[in-house]
Parts: C-alpha cells; sequence; structure tokens
C-alpha cells in the first residue's frame, strides 16, 4: 500500500471521531503528539500518525525535488488522451511539431526538445502545431508552490473531500496580494507541469488565457479554469489556494443567498 494511500485511509477513519479536527490541530501545534499524564485517545493517535507521515513524505520529496520526471508527467497525459479523447486514437501516442516531441490530452500540451525528447514511439505526422499553443507573450508571473507542499494537499484534498460518488475535480486558485483571483487550474495538471520542469513560476496573460509552465527544452501549457464569480452559485466548494509567495492551504467556501463562508483547513 502507499503511502498515499494510507494517508487518505488515516483521514477517513480520523473524520468519523468527533474531536479529529481539534487533535490535528494541537499534533501540528506541538509538532507531534504531545506528552499527556493520561492515556492517548485514539484520534489523537490518528492525528499524530498522520503527522509523522506527512512529514515522512515531505523530507523525502525536498530530496527527490529536483528531478523532474518527465515520464511520469508524459504517461499521464497520454492516460487522460486516453480518457478524454477515446474518439482520436492518434492522441494516445507522443507526435511530431517541428522541433518538439508532443504530448496533449486537450487540455494540456508538453513539449519536449533537445536532450529532453523521451525514447518513446513517436509519430511523425503533426496533430497540433506545437507553436501555436504555447504561449510567447506571457509576461505575468506567479509563484509556483513547491512540488511536495502540493502532492500533499492534493493527496489531502482527495482524502477529505473526494469519494466514490463524488470525485471534485480539484482546482488550484492562484491569489494576489488582495485575496483577489488571478487565474485557477486544475491542480494535478499543474502538478504535473512542476514534476515536469522543476519550474518556480508559471507565466499567464489574463485569467482565460493558456498557462506556461518551462525550463530548459521542457514546456508545459495548460488550459486555465474557468471561475464563477462566487455570488452565482450557492453551494460548499472545496478549492487548493495559491498565495503570492506561492504558499497553499486548502480553503471551503460556503456560499449561501446572503454570502460567503471561508473556512482555511
Amino acid at each position: 500500500m502507499t503511502n498515499e494511500k494510507i494517508l487518505k485511509a488515516l483521514y477517513a477513519a480520523g473524520k468519523q471521531m468527533k474531536d479529529f479536527d481539534v487533535c490535528m490541530s494541537i499534533v501540528n501545534r506541538e509538532n507531534g503528539i504531545p506528552k499527556l499524564p493520561c492515556g492517548l485517545e485514539y484520534d489523537l493517535i490518528i492525528a499524530g500518525l498522520i503527522y509523522e507521515l506527512e512529514k515522512e513524505m515531505c523530507e523525502k520529496g525536498i530530496k527527490s525535488a529536483g528531478k523532474a520526471n518527465l515520464l511520469a508527467t508524459a504517461k499521464n497525459i497520454l492516460k487522460t488522451a486516453k480518457r478524454d479523447l477515446s474518439h482520436k486514437p492518434d492522441f494516445q501516442k507522443p507526435y511530431t511539431s517541428g522541433k518538439y516531441q508532443c504530448f496533449c490530452d486537450g487540455f494540456r500540451l508538453l513539449a519536449l526538445s533537445g536532450n529532453k525528447k523521451l525514447e518513446i514511439d513517436t509519430t511523425d505526422r503533426e496533430l497540433i502545431n506545437a507553436e501555436n499553443i504555447i504561449p510567447k507573450d506571457n509576461n505575468n508571473f506567479a509563484v509556483l508552490p513547491e512540488l511536495v507542499n502540493l502532492k500533499l494537499e492534493i493527496a489531502r484534498f482527495k482524502s477529505e473531500y473526494t469519494t466514490k460518488h463524488n470525485k471534485h475535480r480539484i482546482m488550484a486558485r492562484f491569489k494576489d496580494d488582495k485575496d483577489n483571483i488571478i487565474f485557477c487550474v486544475n491542480a494535478e495538471y499543474l502538478y504535473d507541469a512542476i514534476n515536469a520542469t522543476g519550474a518556480k513560476n508559471i507565466y499567464y496573460k489574463s485569467a482565460k488565457s493558456t498557462l506556461l509552465v518551462e525550463s530548459e527544452n521542457v514546456k508545459c501549457a495548460i488550459m486555465p479554469i474557468g471561475y464563477k464569480k462566487q455570488h452565482e452559485t450557492i453551494g460548499t466548494f472545496h478549492y487548493i489556494d495559491v498565495s503570492p509567495s506561492g504558499e497553499i492551504c486548502i480553503v471551503t467556501e460556503i456560499v449561501t443567498a446572503e454570502g460567503t463562508n471561508k473556512e482555511i483547513a
């Protein structure tokens, strides 16, 4: 069983207990389970296990953060293409466009050149011109979150808000220093782009323009997600918010006819 699955199971178990959120707050504040004169309750034990597992995953991630995993990102894009573009089988393998080896699923494009090309069977028939997709005038940029932190928040989001019958699309909202939303993007696509490039910034022109994450000989173009104004829809929504400095947290917004209540997890 992977650490992500263990973490998901621990969160699911903890959520069945009344004071679990309080216990998680205590453990995070004390950097582990505090020493108590009496025996430990199960909710505090589970909170401590979650803390230690996340800490271990974070430390391992930091050690390997500088190694961009191009193959993993390429496979994820091909997997999405197989799922969402089943009527276009040509997209289920990479293709050549000019100097680039391209992987595309309709929502994002991974374009590799030079020594970053992968040894994968690639068709010479150009499906989409990469030069027409890759942004060239994105002068604005936002700071990206650390890869390992984003991975942990995605895993946490899935464990708390995603079920077999309720699969949320995980939206990452980038905000400015006045808490205004600059643009939104699929958080898992964002993770893949950072993983492939090791980049520190994401470039954009506007909230609706194609986003770009890049490093030497690696370019990841991603379509943003449209975001409705908060007062237009009533309900409970969960997001991963990214601050101007790249710090991230899960935010729950409860929208009613009277307004919006925000809770930071």
